[in-house]
């Protein structure tokens, strides 16, 4: 079974291309605003505003599934 499945699934892997050498090699719990914000540092500096939401669209799907399957407990994490 693929990662990504459905009409968008060639889309949402590009994106998670970027996302995984930043953030995938850490722990649920440790990602917060300040490894969000150095996330979208890494990103090309063309991509526009909607283009970054995209990726950070990926980024709070992990962590809506991860609160909704009681892998871990709800925090409030500022995105600006």
């Amino acid at each position: 079974m693929a990662p990504f499945e459905g009409p968008r699934q060639g889309c949402y892997e590009h994106v998670w291309k970027r996302i995984k050498p930043e953030l995938g090699h850490l722990y649920i719990e440790e990602v917060g605003t300040s490894a969000l914000d150095s996330f979208k540092q890494t990103l090309p500096k063309h991509l526009g505003p909607k283009s970054i939401n995209q990726h950070l669209i990926v980024v709070r799907a992990v962590f809506r599934f991860m609160w909704t399957t009681a892998f871990t407990v709800p925090v409030e994490v500022r995105v600006t």
